[in-house]
């Protein structure tokens, strides 16, 4: 089987992630022959075509190369997805699953439940990291393994931006997906991302971790970009 074969699921009973479910397809690389990354990168996408090219490279340009990358298409009517393929052609750390459109927050929990590391970091199509975001992220988890998740600080990007050099304004660390950085075992504790929601997940996940007594760290750092508007 090919790098770039396409994984098609159909939609989980449950409103919230629960797990790797019993009839989705198997994941051929999920096997113990296959090293296992210390993080796992998870993008989902709709309609993305414009800005995910960009976000993949910031990605690969990454000073800390120990990664996969789950890309999970949304069902996508322009060529999201085949860009992605491309890019999985060319980097056996890409990985590409794609599912009929059921909104982003069930596309981030399959890719989720195709997560093999033991940290998750999450990126929005079009949003983008520096070059140092996943080091910083994983060396915080080093020094605190108790930590449930990490973030660190945002700064906003106009449309046509390439690097965080374009960034607008202020950093913040207002909650986005894009600098967030958990633990695979809290985001199952937590049950993953709110399939009901469209608007805000990201703000739920965390409330849900933090009532459970899970604690994030912060990295007083700019390293996201997301897309302003």
């Amino acid at each position: 089987m090919s790098r770039i074969d396409v994984f098609f699921h159909r939609q989980f009973a449950d409103p919230l992630y629960a797990g790797p479910q019993g009839d989705e397809t198997p994941d051929p690389y999920a096997s113990p022959a296959t090293p296992v990354p210390e993080i796992s990168v998870i993008m989902a996408m709709h309609d993305a075509a414009p800005l995910v090219e960009a976000s993949i490279a910031s990605v690969l340009a990454q000073s800390f190369g120990d990664f996969e990358l789950i890309i999970v298409d949304d069902g996508s009517r322009d060529n999201s997805l085949s860009l992605a393929l491309d890019q999985a052609a060319r980097d056996p750390r890409i990985r590409v699953l794609a599912r009929p459109h059921g909104g982003l927050p069930l596309a981030r929990n399959i890719g989720a439940g195709h997560a093999r590391a033991g940290l998750i970091a999450f990126l929005n199509a079009g949003d983008l990291w520096a070059p140092q975001k996943l080091a910083w992220h994983v060396a915080l988890h080093r020094d605190e393994p108790q930590l449930a998740g990490s973030h660190d600080l945002i700064g906003q990007i106009d449309a046509q931006a390439l690097s965080l050099t374009d960034a607008i304004g202020k950093p913040t660390a207002t909650t986005d997906l894009s600098h967030l950085v958990v633990r695979r075992d809290w985001f199952a504790h937590v049950g993953g991302f709110d399939t009901r929601r469209r608007r805000h997940e990201d703000k739920a996940f965390l409330a849900r971790i933090l009532s459970r007594r899970g604690r994030i760290g912060t990295i007083d750092a700019l390293l996201t970009g997301c897309r302003a508007g």
